[in-house]
């Protein structure tokens, strides 16, 4: 992950990461306004130079960054030292979508946790992420499918319709691919997830 680190910048990625730390800035001064006697640190994790980046063409929306992207790696990557992000990893393997295909990206950008587990995200949360996914898609223009993850996600991108259909943007939901609901399906969920990163290969490769 170190050498990733130095690849933060590269020209493919460093536009959106560019808007991470513009949202990271500007979370942290509303946050700073509404705890005037001392705002929680806001973390934002970076996209992955193995990405596709604004040249992607599926996008992977996720509900919130997790522990191990915003605390450990800060970095979205399926290549971080956690479950879900293994089984992300192994849905590339399984569909043959390049790396260079997908980009990670989360409704909500800004982790919402504490140090334990994610809080619920609110409706608030939710419209001030689409405000950052609209630039987002300005920034990567060749996104043709979103690969919206998990109910809390779809959710939210259910919200985005209208701005995911003017730019020709198919919506295709997967269940989420963390270990907890893929031992509760005794492993259906990830089968569904893989045939559902398949398929959105697929889509976006006719489009």
């Amino acid at each position: 992950m170190a050498a990733k680190q130095a690849r933060l910048w590269e020209g493919h990625v460093a536009p959106i990461n560019q808007l991470v730390d513009r949202i990271r800035l500007e979370i942290a001064q509303e946050w700073a306004q509404a705890h005037p006697s001392g705002a929680p640190p806001v973390f934002v994790p970076y996209v992955d130079p193995d990405s596709g980046g604004i040249q992607a063409r599926v996008l992977f929306v996720l509900e919130s960054p997790a522990g191990p992207a915003a605390l450990g790696s800060g970095m979205l990557s399926a290549d971080n030292d956690d479950g879900t992000a293994k089984n992300v990893w192994l849905s590339y393997q399984a569909s043959g979508m390049p790396r260079t295909f997908g980009l990670a990206w989360n409704a909500v950008p800004w982790y919402v946790g504490d140090g334990k587990r994610n809080r619920t995200v609110t409706s608030t949360d939710v419209a001030r992420g689409m405000e950052y996914l609209r630039q987002l898609l300005d920034l990567a223009p060749d996104v043709r499918v979103v690969l919206a993850v998990g109910r809390p996600a779809q959710a939210s991108m259910a919200s985005a319709y209208d701005v995911l259909g003017s730019r020709g943007i198919h919506v295709i939901n997967a269940p989420h691919p963390s270990p907890i609901p893929a031992a509760a399906t005794r492993g259906r969920s990830l089968q569904e997830f893989n045939a559902a990163v398949a398929e959105a290969y697929a889509e976006a490769s006719r489009r």
